[in-house]
């Protein structure tokens, strides 16, 4: 575990410990993090009329699959820590969750998804885009207690401050496409989620000359740089396209039987 390099004392990372059970803050706000995103992504589901009958099952998967991902990404980029300690690759209130990892692991199922229920999935990223921004700042919040990623404290408080930031423009965003909804306006989904790739990886790029975990080098670059640059160009490219192609809203879910 990384240690705060200030000359302060660093926080605990257990909220209590009860025998041989230990409730870690970590895990409290990853909970927080996934129930408040599950509850605002079926708040702008409703504001936008679509039929939510199968978000559940969707839900779950995503969960399941972000875990997963993030984990793998974690996994892969502190390889030769864990190459000798497979063990620790399941340690997971310990730490150690690749953002990455969940956005492109459960991007590329939410696609297959999607085509699979005939729904839009332009509309379903619309809808996640803004508790992805919430979520991480509890995550955030959860990598304190761990000290671990940033080496200072004030790290932490600027990443917390952007990604809330990141989340107002996107809630904002959200109510103007509820207005043209209900004004039937032309309208077209993907912005919101392209606004988010663009500012997120712009601004993960530059915190990850701060960041303190192992990763590896690529052309000078860190893993997470790498791919902050990759996210940024399909964000810039996804809204160059979208405004191109914007087409009048029309039901995204088949009306049930």
């Amino acid at each position: 575990m990384l240690i705060n390099s200030l000359n302060i004392n660093p926080p605990k990372s257990e909220i209590f410990t009860l025998g041989p059970i230990s409730v870690h803050w970590y895990g409290l706000f990853l909970v927080l993090a996934i129930f408040l995103g599950l509850k605002l992504s079926f708040f702008w589901a409703k504001k936008y009329k679509i039929y939510q009958e199968k978000f559940w099952s969707l839900a779950f998967y995503l969960i399941i699959l972000g875990f997963l991902g993030a984990r793998l990404y974690h996994v892969f980029s502190e390889f030769n820590y864990y190459q000798n300690r497979i063990l620790a690759v399941f340690f997971i209130w310990q730490g150690g969750l690749g953002f990455y990892g969940a956005l492109i692991l459960g991007s590329i199922f939410l696609y297959f998804w999607a085509r699979k229920n005939k729904i839009s999935f332009l509309a379903i990223l619309d809808l996640i885009a803004p508790s992805l921004a919430l979520g991480e700042i509890f995550v955030r919040l959860g990598n304190y207690f761990n000290q671990e990623i940033f080496s200072r404290s004030k790290h932490f408080f600027y990443q917390i401050v952007i990604n809330f930031f990141i989340f107002v423009i996107l809630f904002l965003f959200s109510k103007r496409s509820v207005e043209r909804i209900k004004n039937n306006q032309k309208f077209f989904f993907g912005q919101i989620f392209f606004i988010y790739l663009l500012l997120n990886s712009l601004f993960r790029f530059f915190f990850e000359f701060l960041r303190i975990d192992p990763q590896p080098i690529i052309f000078n670059l860190r893993l997470g740089q790498i791919v902050s640059i990759f996210l940024f160009l399909i964000g810039c490219l996804g809204l160059v396209y979208l405004k191109a192609k914007a087409k009048k809203l029309s039901y995204i879910f088949p009306k049930p039987q």
